[in-house]
């Protein structure tokens, strides 16, 4: 047990302790995932009693309505109820690794951390997990599939093991619709009818998106959000929109009065109950801050058909919400990961969210943002990054308007702040303008690695280890090599040190080890 006054404070990382919950706040009466949790149970109680594991964060990842939060929530339960400490972490910002480290470490015996939307909290965790003295420590993490890519960068050099992916089976499906028969909440007489039309439709569907089928006369989900969309005024959709564009960036969802800032509070109470068309609902219902859509997996489906049907009423949503949280963000923001500054950052992240939702409308929504933006380094670092994509995809030969703009932009970046991510930006796209004819190849390669090499320099002086600096420095050494390019005897000699050190560093990660084998080839 921690005494509540020895937790850290809300802006720094708020846990509350697992008293176990009733099994009916989990329990639906259907448990598809049932042999995953059993797993992951066993791998967690053998990591507790393991002293000489490495690992100690067990991974779940998957799509949007699979049952994840089920699963890790069924786990903790179960493992509260064995008598082991079990701490949830809530944390809308993110956690001060060092203050709950502490804390960690003056917790007598076998201890687990949930964690939700673990990629909002992975650096930390990964410090902790690194740093603690406790060999007892699981840290249990479920994180929407999209995000793997940031998260196992993010966990680069730090070891840890994923649990099976939630599939469902048709006898799933089929359990799903007889429990739900005798519920007596089948929408349609079908569902007994054609049980086996209805299994094979719903081979490739997700937990949640079965159930919603199910609940709502077995209709595709495509028509089941455009039916609930039209049930809706403008304003009500509009602020399901961004609830779900927020949760799609950052999981804690959009501060209720960043919401009623953009649209009004007419409406809003109704659309906090379960029985409205587009319901929302409380991150936690404990502080009643942050919004979110009920059903994460219809919101992500509605976002998915808007950015189809009308994706400039999108880019109306995407600019709105930047530029009402442009005066709640600011440097100290940032420094302190405040729920504001972090929504942000993934809002104007151009590969993982600005390009596959608005496409084509991407220069528009940075244009739209640049005077409220422009003081921040990631917004160049962003648009330097659009730049280069528009450059990729060009098909002229020669064209180089936009590698141009990306090198100015990315610079521009790296000037506003001497910081590790715009000096690794700016070093991986020098990297490509090094083969793109009519530069400087020696030039643009000096430059670049002169930036990594910075960039490298400043983690180990803030202590930190991120494998980004090392990757692209070693890719584009690589390249260099291969093209013909001929390094310095003072850059020979720091890629082979920084070759030693990315290997001592990082020693499970794929991509330095590639590059540490064709390197030491090269040199």
């Amino acid at each position: 047990m921690v005494p509540s006054s020895q937790r850290p404070q809300e802006s720094a990382s708020r846990f509350f302790y697992g008293h176990a919950p009733e099994w009916s706040d989990f329990e639906s009466g259907f448990d598809v995932s049932r042999s995953i949790t059993s797993s992951i149970i066993n791998d967690v109680e053998n990591l507790l009693n393991n002293t000489v594991e490495e690992s100690r964060i067990i991974i779940l990842t998957d799509e949007p309505g699979t049952g994840k939060t089920t699963v890790v929530r069924r786990v903790a339960f179960e493992i509260s109820r064995r008598g082991i400490h079990t701490l949830v972490c809530s944390a809308l910002s993110r956690l001060e690794y060092d203050k709950t480290l502490s804390i960690v470490d003056g917790i007598e015996g076998p201890l687990l951390i949930v964690v939700d939307n673990f990629a909002d909290q992975v650096s930390p965790f990964a410090e902790i997990v690194s740093k603690t003295r406790k060999k007892d420590l699981v840290v249990l993490a479920s994180e929407r599939g999209y995000r793997n890519r940031y998260l196992f960068q993010s966990l680069s050099g730090v070891p840890y093991h994923r649990a099976a992916a939630l599939k469902m089976r048709a006898v799933d499906v089929e359990a799903i619709v007889e429990r739900y028969t005798e519920l007596g909440i089948v929408g349609t007489s079908r569902a007994i009818r054609d049980l086996n039309g209805f299994i094979k439709s719903a081979a490739d569907d997700p937990m949640a998106v079965v159930c919603c089928r199910v609940l709502n006369d077995f209709r595709p989900l495509d028509r089941i959000a455009f039916d609930l969309m039209e049930e809706c005024n403008e304003v009500d959709q509009n602020r399901y929109l961004i609830a779900a564009l927020s949760q799609h960036c950052f999981g804690g969802g959009v501060r209720h009065e960043i919401l009623s800032s953009i649209l009004g509070s007419q409406g809003y109470r109704e659309q906090l109950s379960k029985e409205h068309a587009l319901p929302l609902s409380y991150y936690d219902r404990r502080t009643n801050t942050h919004v979110v859509p009920q059903n994460s997996t219809i919101a992500m489906r509605i976002l998915d058909n808007m950015s189809k049907r009308d994706p400039r009423r999108l880019l109306d949503i995407f600019t709105r919400l930047a530029s009402t949280l442009a005066p709640r963000v600011n440097r100290k923001a940032i420094k302190q990961r405040s729920s504001e500054a972090r929504l942000a950052s993934r809002l104007f992240d151009f590969d993982s969210v600005v390009d596959g939702i608005l496409g084509d409308l991407a220069p528009a929504f940075y244009e739209a943002t640049q005077k409220a933006w422009q003081w921040n380094s990631r917004y160049w670092e962003q648009v330097a990054l659009m730049n280069v994509s528009r450059h990729n995809s060009s098909g002229v030969r020669g064209m180089t308007e936009y590698l141009d703009s990306a090198v100015q932009n990315a610079r521009h970046a790296a000037s506003i702040e001497n910081h590790p991510l715009p000096l690794t930006t700016l070093s991986k796209i020098l990297f490509i303008q090094m083969v793109v004819p009519g530069y400087s190849r020696v030039g643009a390669f000096n430059e670049a690695f002169d930036c990594s090499d910075r960039a490298i320099k400043i983690e180990k002086s803030w202590a930190r280890k991120s494998v980004h600096p090392y990757v692209t420095m070693f890719r584009g050494a690589r390249e260099y090599l291969e093209r013909g390019g001929v390094m310095s005897s003072t850059q020979m000699q720091r890629v082979r040190d920084l070759l030693l050190e990315a290997e001592k560093l990082f020693p499970k990660d794929h991509e330095v080890g590639d590059n540490l084998r064709n390197l030491r080839a090269l040199i």
